[in-house]
């Protein structure tokens, strides 16, 4: 089973194309329409596309594994950003837009064991060596997720598992929208209903969802529209969701609400629809019309056509826990990450150092925590330093 780089996806031969599309009919984010506009839109100038690809000896150069994956490691979205951790560093090809991440495995695979240990002992042994690889945005469940730890620490690196965010979900088998919706809060549903009908007593409203390559233009004109009028910071990558749009429709992926009030949008969402699940994957709203809470008039629609029309069996609000989450999604799993240090690199035993000692450091302030509020306690009742006084505020997160 050779190993074998390549330096970007038109380098790959036509036998990915069938391997891409299998893996790519259930989960978007690992499909070739996903990393092409990722890559292609929000790459970092100075960063270096590396896929990786297990294949078997045959003439047709048969893929069993692929790592896209990207040098040097710590850009935006990764716990290593923001940290000097030296140039030659490796990381999965993922940034803050992303929200999961895996290696690709052939479905035909009965067993990647022997795929993911050539694929991991030939990137421990590139020379030079890397300081530090990084892979995040993994699932601490699937079956590789050891097999991907095992076998670094089999190559001799220091291999540290880490959590990375948590994710909200509701399963939705067999579910109406009906059952679905009654089982929110009260005053959830009172506010959407009193809300839209507040809006259609005195404007125009209408609801879409834009699904395929028809007028994409103008609902990514709406859909940009509403994101400058939003709180929300541009994208540092302006042609980030147009390429994502067109690449989920183009994938029959694309699930565009658009919410018009007068002709003019007022929100507009990106669910990702692939196989049986959906994902909330982008919001937005006209501050204008925050007090009508128009996102979550939208995300009830949304949520009707995933439950009525598609038939979604699971349902997920992306990365990271919230109040507004909780609202629609009851469950929540872990998402992880995992950082291998190379001990006989500089840069990666300082990278493990510090991140050792700043999960200790994390670990020894949570058991310190009673004792450091007593005596916090003790100096807002004394005359005690200011200086004190603020230090262990600031620690405390006391209010």
């Amino acid at each position: 089973m050779p190993v074998r780089v390549y330096a970007g996806f038109d380098k790959l031969p036509e036998s990915y194309e069938k391997f891409f599309r299998e893996i790519g009919r259930d989960n978007f984010f690992l499909s070739l329409n996903w990393f092409r506009n990722l890559v292609g839109t929000a790459l970092d100038p100075d960063a270096e596309l590396r896929l990786y690809a297990v294949e078997r000896d045959d003439s047709g150069a048969t893929p069993l594994a692929l790592l896209v994956a990207c040098a040097p490691a710590g850009r935006d979205g990764s716990i290593f950003s923001g940290r000097w951790i030296g140039r030659h560093t490796l990381s999965a090809m993922t940034n803050y837009q992303s929200i999961e991440f895996a290696p690709l495995i052939s479905p035909d695979l009965k067993d990647p064991s022997g795929p993911l240990r050539e694929l991991i002992a030939y990137l421990c042994a590139e020379r030079p060596r890397w300081s530090l690889i990084d892979f995040n945005l993994l699932d601490p469940q699937a079956p590789w997720f050891k097999l991907l730890s095992d076998n670094f620490a089999d190559a001799g690196m220091v291999v540290r598992p880490y959590f990375y965010a948590g994710k909200r979900f509701e399963p939705t088998e067999g579910l109406s929208f009906q059952t679905y919706i009654a089982n929110r809060s009260n005053n959830e549903r009172k506010g959407i209903r009193r809300h839209k009908r507040q809006l259609e007593e005195k404007h125009r409203v209408r609801l879409e969802i834009v699904t395929g390559p028809e007028s994409l233009d103008e609902a990514i004109a709406a859909y940009e529209q509403v994101l400058a009028a939003s709180w929300k910071q541009p994208e540092p990558f302006p042609r980030y969701a147009a390429g994502l749009i067109r690449a989920l429709a183009e994938s029959h992926a694309l699930r565009l609400g658009l919410f018009y009030v007068d002709d003019q949008p007022v929100a507009t969402q990106i669910w990702v629809v692939a196989g049986s699940k959906a994902t909330i994957y982008k919001l937005h709203f006209h501050e204008s019309y925050k007090r009508y809470s128009v996102g979550s008039i939208l995300t009830a629609h949304m949520m009707e056509h995933a439950l009525e029309v598609d038939r979604i069996q699971e349902v997920d609000f992306g990365l990271f826990d919230g109040p507004h989450k909780m609202a629609w999604m009851t469950k929540l799993r872990e998402v992880h990450g995992l950082a291998a240090f190379n001990p006989r690199k500089a840069w990666g035993v300082a990278a493990l150092l510090r991140f050792d000692s700043g999960k200790m450091a994390r670990v020894l302030l949570k058991k310190a925590k009673p004792v450091l509020k007593s005596v916090y306690a003790m100096i807002r009742r004394s005359a005690m330093s200011p200086k004190i006084f603020l230090i262990l505020h600031g620690l405390l997160g006391t209010r």
